[in-house]
């Protein structure tokens, strides 16, 4: 075809340290296809075209054929000189540590850029950057610690076989390393001990690191909470600290360990307080919890009991002024004040009701009371209108007698 396709196909990196050699530690191989699309059939060798393969930095590159003889900066195999389409090569150590960039191009079209690292001799070690030793070792307890190596460019090198660790105070630490570069201390008894870490023996060698272990006892006897301060704003962060400490007055070693009888809790409601538990994963002899301060004004106090073989009750206070909680708690007093005064007007109000119920019950008993009377007057007015009736028409027909007996009075008189 007119056209090429090329894949990488293997790489592999060496672990060991590296001088200037003649064995490789990386291959690099490039094959050529009839089709972009056709990873099967190899291109016809006469129809393939040229590749390189360039290296700057450190290392050296050459072909599989020269196999290092003429290493250097450049390799190439030209145009119809692959078997089956594939170009090999490999890349050599050149004594200098630090980073190769490879690049391969297949008739001057790039193809492929690969990045190695060139790790000389050991010339320092150091404690692990992920490394976390404890703070406090605990007696009978055990830290495990890797330490790594690095060349002279401050590359890592693969795991320091030959480090050997030495305790300055073995009745207080005792200390072993492995080939794997961990180092393992052990707590023996209370006390601090250098724990030295060295390439090779410690009398004869020359690259060496040291730090100090502090070694204490694993049982609380004394603990005590406190808060970062002593007053805080409405929902402002606060931090609960548990202190541990031993029955010699040190902080309690590293790791999870019974500190509490009864668990604390809090007074009020705040927002993050922890899941607590007899137990507490100590590190210096200390955990801190993070929580935040209620919204309205009033002490907080977390209260418990320590571990001591008589429990003791332990706890922390700390008050909440200021803002919206002084601002809240004056509308809360003034609503209850507010509330207050409605009830007792509710209460002035139902007396007035029940009064004036009263009132207009007595009234209407006036008004019955009076309508009956105005019944009886009606009554007696009525019997006495027949009365007078019945005597007026008794005298009316008095006089019609009296009148008619003086008619025949005076007709005698004048007859």
């Amino acid at each position: 075809g007119t056209g090429g396709y090329a894949t990488p196909l293997t790489a592999a990196l060496s672990t060991s340290p590296y001088a200037y050699s003649g064995s490789s530690v990386a291959n690099i191989s490039v094959r050529q296809y009839a089709s972009a699309i056709d990873s099967t059939t190899a291109l016809l060798d006469s129809a393939s075209k040229a590749v390189v393969v360039t290296i700057s930095g450190a290392g050296a590159v050459d072909t599989f054929a020269s196999n290092g003889a003429t290493r250097g900066a450049v390799a190439t195999i030209a145009a119809a000189g692959q078997v089956s389409g594939l170009s090999q090569f490999r890349i050599f150590p050149d004594g200098r540590p630090g980073t190769a960039t490879i690049t391969a191009t297949v008739n001057g079209v790039t193809v492929g850029t690969w990045s190695y690292k060139f790790v000389g001799a050991v010339a320092s070690i150091a404690m692990n950057v992920d490394a976390t030793p404890k703070t406090l070792i605990g007696v009978g307890d055990t830290d495990a610690i890797q330490f790594d190596g690095f060349d002279s460019a401050a590359n890592q090198t693969p795991a320091v076989a030959t480090l050997v660790a030495t305790s300055g105070s073995p009745l207080i630490a005792a200390a072993s390393a492995a080939t794997t570069g961990v180092v393992t201390v052990t707590g023996v008894a209370e006390g601090t001990s250098v724990i030295t870490v060295s390439v090779g023996a410690l009398a004869t060698a020359t690259i060496t690191k040291t730090f100090t272990v502090t070694v204490t006892k694993t049982t609380a006897t004394v603990v005590a909470l406190s808060f970062d301060k002593a007053s805080y704003a409405p929902g402002e962060k606060m931090i609960l600290t548990v202190s541990a400490n031993t029955s010699t007055g040190t902080a309690v070693a590293d790791g999870t360990r019974t500190v509490f009888t009864t668990v604390p809790t809090a007074n009020v409601s705040l927002q993050g307080f922890p899941t607590l538990a007899t137990t507490v994963a100590l590190v210096g002899g200390v955990k801190a919890y993070t929580m935040y301060a209620p919204l309205l004004a009033g002490d907080v106090t977390v209260a418990g009991t320590d571990n001591a073989a008589t429990p003791v009750a332990i706890s922390a206070t700390a008050t909440v002024s200021g803002g919206d909680a002084a601002a809240a708690l004056d509308a809360a007093n003034e609503a209850t004040d507010a509330a207050n005064y409605a009830a007792d007007a509710a209460d002035a109000a139902t007396t007035a009701a029940e009064e004036a119920t009263a009132a207009a019950n007595a009234a209407g008993d006036a008004a019955t009371a009076a309508q009956a009377s105005a019944d009886a007057a009606l009554a007696a007015v009525t019997d006495l209108g027949l009365k007078v009736t019945g005597l007026i028409s008794a005298l009316r027909a008095q006089i019609t007698s009296l009148t008619n007996l003086i008619v025949k009075i005076q007709k005698k008189v004048n007859a």
